[in-house]
């Protein structure tokens, strides 16, 4: 079990650091006018958990994912499911039971 766990959370950090990079590229005055990197409903469904496990980190570097990475299951299956559907982290996580 701690494997499929090591190994879930070395593709999200694999994950995290290309889109990262693809971040930092892509980010510019208009995008950070819409909430930055992530999408609507993923600030919608992942405010809570951004405010309870990682208030002090910024939305557009790559701190903010191994914060949320370091919370781990107690992240909300509603923000978990919105980073899914938006391509942020891997399907498979849901089977694993996050």
């Amino acid at each position: 079990m701690k494997n499929v766990i090591r190994t879930g959370l070395v593709v999200l950090t694999t994950a995290a650091a290309v889109f990262s990079a693809d971040v930092v590229v892509r980010t510019n005055g208009a995008e950070a006018a819409k909430g930055g990197p992530y999408s609507a409903r993923v600030r919608r469904s992942c405010k809570r958990d951004y405010n309870r496990f990682c208030p002090g980190y910024s939305l557009y570097g790559t701190e903010i994912r191994r914060c949320m990475q370091a919370a781990g299951k107690a992240i909300s299956k509603r923000c978990i499911r919105a980073l899914v559907d938006a391509g942020e982290v891997p399907r498979s996580l849901l089977k694993q039971g996050y």
